[in-house]
Order: C-alpha cells, then structure tokens, then sequence
C-alpha cells in the first residue's frame, strides 16, 4: 500500500498524488461518493486503478490516505510485439520497460 494524497483540482476535480513516483493524475470516478459513504476504487485519467477504503463521510481535502494499486496505467496499454521480432532500436526500450515493471512489483 502507497501513500497518497487527494486534493481539489484547479478546474473542480478531484487530483491524486502519488509521491513516491511522482505521478499526478485526474481522478475520473470514485465507487463511494455520497454523504454516508467516500472512497473505494479510484480510476484515474492516465488508465490507473487504485483501491482507498471507504470512510463514513467526504473528507475535508487535502487528504493523505493509504491506498492499493490495482491496475496500472502500463496494464491499459496495447501489447507490444516480442523483442527479437524488433529492430534493435526499439529492443533497448521495450527491455527497460519490463526492467521498470519487474522492479515495482
């Protein structure tokens, strides 16, 4: 579980801020949004998905909380093709991505 902080956007939406990686992205819907009940999953302008645990009422924002990944924007993207059928320019980048995903798992 990261730390995350929510917060009102300058345009009326709600922004998610991951620190540890840098990322900030617009959230597009949250699963609890009503008066008795805030939070669940997240899904974010970028393809991410994180998971908050509801809380009783709408948080007064900003709000650090603790959430889960359950998909990253990288599991949206379209598959790419097998590294040996590449040409070697493009075998350099497709090999530090799966670096990069092996190492955030």
């Amino acid at each position: 579980m990261a730390n995350i902080m929510i917060q009102q956007g300058e345009k009326g939406g709600l922004v998610f801020y991951l620190p540890k990686r840098d990322l900030e992205a617009s959230i597009e819907s949250i699963e609890f949004d009503t008066p008795e009940k805030w939070g669940g999953e997240l899904k974010l302008d970028n393809g991410g998905t994180y998971y908050i645990d509801p809380i009783a009422k709408p948080p007064r924002l900003p709000i650090s909380l603790r959430a889960k990944r359950l998909g990253a924007a990288e599991d949206s993207l379209p598959k790419t093709k097998p590294v040996e059928t590449c040409p070697p320019s493009q075998q350099i980048s497709q090999l530090k991505r799966i670096l990069r995903r092996a190492s955030w798992q």
